[in-house]
Order: C-alpha cells, then sequence, then structure tokens
C-alpha cells in the first residue's frame, strides 16, 4: 500500500489494503467475499452502491462474489478500448521503443543465434527472454519457439529440442516494454543455418506474406481489432473452400447474456457458414471467466442454427 502510494501520489489519500485472494487455496472463496464486502462499504460510502459497476478484468471467484454481494457489475471493455484509441505522442514514442528493440532481437535469431545449427528451443528461449529485459522490458516473454516438428503441428511452448539444419523455426516474443509497460508481440519464421527454403516453404511464405499485407492495409490508426476482421468480407475474398474460425466477441461472452451470445452466434454463421467450412468460437479465446451458460449458448446455436 505504501508503495502505491509513492508510484500514485495523485490517490496518496484514496489508497486502500487491498484483501488477496489468488494465493487462498482452501480459503479463496472466503477471501473473495471479504474483498467484495470492502468495495461493497467503499461504494456505499460514496453512495454509488447500486449503481453500475463497470470491471475489466476478473476470474470466476470476484465474479461470483460481486454478484452475491448485490453489485451491478457491467462489462467496462468498450469504454476501455474506446479511451486505448486515443495515443499521445509520448506513448507512440513508447510503443516505437518497444517495437524497435522486437525488430533487434529478430535480427539477432536471425543472423546470430540460428545461424549455426545445436542451439535448443528452451536455449534460445532463454536468449530472448534475457535480451528483452537487459533492455529495460519489464517482462520479456518467447511464447512459442517451435523448430523442425514442433511447428506441425504446432507445439505453442519451448522443450529441450536441439534445433537442426534447415529447420523451420517459429518464433513468438516480445513483452511489457520500458516506460509504461507498452506491449510488442511479433512473430516470425526462421530457417536454421546456411540452408535454403523449398519450394513448397518458398509458396507458403509468399501466401501468408500476401495474407499480412492484406491485414496491414486494413490497419489504420483507431481502428480497434474489434473492427478488423469483417467475417462477411473474409468469406468473399476466402471463398467458400477455406475454413474460417471464430468470431464471437471474447468480451460478449464473458460478460454478455446467453441470449446475446446466441444472436452474436448466429450472426457469425449468417456471415461466413453458409456452405460450411466454419469453426464457431470466440474471437480470441475463451476467458476464465466466461460463464457456462454463454459456452452453451454458443454450442447450442451453431449446432442447431441453420440459414
Amino acid at each position: 500500500m505504501e508503495s502505491a502510494k509513492l508510484d500514485c501520489p495523485w490517490m496518496k489519500d484514496r489508497v486502500r489494503p487491498a484483501i488477496t485472494w489468488t494465493w487462498s487455496e482452501g480459503a479463496t472463496e472466503r477471501q473473495a467475499r471479504n474483498m467484495a464486502a470492502g468495495v461493497v462499504d467503499l461504494l456505499k460510502e460514496r453512495k454509488v452502491f447500486g449503481e453500475k459497476i463497470g470491471v475489466d478484468i476478473m476470474d470466476a471467484w470476484v465474479h461470483g462474489a460481486f454478484e452475491e454481494a448485490g453489485v451491478k457489475l457491467v462489462n467496462a471493455w468498450p469504454a476501455m478500448s474506446q479511451a486505448r484509441v486515443i495515443k499521445t505522442v509520448d506513448e507512440l514514442e513508447c510503443l516505437k521503443y518497444s517495437a524497435a528493440v522486437a525488430d533487434e532481437c529478430l535480427d539477432l535469431i536471425r543472423n546470430e543465434w540460428l545461424k549455426r545449427p545445436g542451439i535448443t528451443e528452451s536455449q534460445l528461449a532463454g536468449n530472448i527472454i534475457k535480451y528483452f529485459t537487459d533492455r529495460g522490458f519489464e517482462e520479456g516473454q518467447a511464447f512459442c519457439v517451435a523448430s523442425g516438428g514442433n511447428t506441425n503441428p504446432y507445439r505453442r511452448w519451448w522443450s529441450d529440442k536441439p534445433i537442426r539444419r534447415g529447420d523451420l523455426v517459429i518464433t513468438d516474443i516480445g513483452g511489457r516494454g520500458p516506460g509504461g509497460g507498452y506491449y510488442v508481440d511479433v512473430t516470425r519464421t526462421h530457417i536454421c543455418g546456411d540452408a535454403s527454403p523449398t519450394p513448397e516453404e518458398k509458396k507458403q511464405y509468399k501466401e501468408t506474406l500476401d495474407s499480412l499485407n492484406a491485414a496491414i492495409a486494413e490497419a489504420w490508426p483507431g481502428k480497434t481489432t474489434d473492427e478488423a476482421v469483417d467475417f462477411e468480407e473474409a468469406r468473399r475474398i476466402l471463398g467458400p473452400d477455406y475454413c474460417l474460425m471464430g468470431n464471437v466477441s471474447t468480451t460478449l461472452m464473458a460478460m454478455g447474456t446467453a441470449e446475446e451470445v446466441s444472436e452474436a452466434t448466429k450472426e457469425v454463421i449468417q456471415k461466413a457458414g453458409k456452405d460450411g467450412h466454419l469453426i464457431v468460437s470466440g474471437g480470441c479465446l475463451i476467458t476464465e471467466i466466461c460463464p457456462t451458460e454463454n459456452i452453451k449458448a454458443m454450442v447450442k446455436s451453431a449446432r442447431e442454427y441453420r440459414i
């Protein structure tokens, strides 16, 4: 609490002790209720208990404790997303710095660390993480380092497998940069050693590059990821034979009602499922706070709805 006062002096008189529940094991439910009770006391003190309270991220324990305490929860992400659309000059510079460090790391992966075979996936991941943290990142990450046979089927986490000459190597790297934690996340595929790509690899690379350039053409300042993929347009471009996956809003899945999820699922099917070749899923993932009823509603509509 004292650290919070030092870090956020403008909040000095409004910082209160926090009740944690995350590592409480058998006492998790009780601690979550205690935390919710503290929030309710504050809401009543400020005479806003009974008003809508926006929450961006929480786990199932907290969600249940707030509902039990009578707190009216609403999804705060739409407001958060709108606020994040606007960036100051300083914020843009922080983002540029994070991106520049990631570019430097990719250059080292390609031209130094993978120049000779023999390094393991875990050793390469260690190099990547150290590189980011050495340059002031709050957290450096190697989300994926997969080589050779580990690239298909795609194994997300790195192993102790040695990387051999000619192996394709997928690296998904990034982290929270300095100056406020502005995030960078980039993925590239490399070839280990002095090997040249095969004709099939070149073909697949071109298809991927064309897809990437098409995505870049649709991106501009102020556009959110929620607007980035129009499923109807994606189906028109790709045609009926490509299998698409998505695109029920992750936020809606977590915070919406079962009826809203059902309608959103039907809309996805209308846009891209007329000829099949569609896997209905969350737009990004299914979060841990997603109510079971919402998952059931999505599955039920996907199974039963027909155009």
